[in-house]
């Protein structure tokens, strides 16, 4: 068993860093790397639930791959961060 660990920031862009991660994806993999479980967590700032902005291809995208989305806590932007 392996655990791949990915952090992505507030655009949805996977980030190294993780002190600019707001969210984080765990994946854990059998011994022939076969996907078993992944969980999706998001990291809480000291401020009342902050909004993230994405642009509606961001929001596709991550559908497209299977991403669970909370749309309460989105606002689309149009990639130059004026609200849609």
């Amino acid at each position: 068993m392996s655990t791949e660990v990915y952090y992505f920031d507030e655009n949805g862009r996977k980030v190294t860093d993780e002190k600019l991660a707001k969210r984080v994806m765990i994946r854990e993999l059998d011994e022939n790397g076969n996907l078993v479980n992944e969980t999706f967590g998001d990291f809480v700032s000291n401020e009342e639930d902050e909004i993230l902005e994405f642009t509606q291809e961001e929001i596709d995208e991550a559908i497209a791959e299977g991403y669970e989305l909370d749309f309460s806590k989105i606002r689309i932007v149009d990639g130059k961060g004026a609200k849609l």
